[in-house]
């Protein structure tokens, strides 16, 4: 039983991980998008 948790835990924490790395590479991708677009200029407070 306290195996299964483990590997259970285990895959919680790779999925966790893999979310997080995208979500760091999609708000780098939206950042410099809206560097790009002048999206903040126009826009205060974007």
């Amino acid at each position: 039983m306290a195996e299964e948790i483990q590997e259970a835990v285990q895959i919680i924490r790779t999925a966790y991980d893999g979310i997080d790395i995208a979500m760091k590479i999609g708000g780098g991708a939206l950042e410099q998008a809206k560097k790009n677009t002048g999206f903040s200029a126009c826009c205060p407070g974007a």
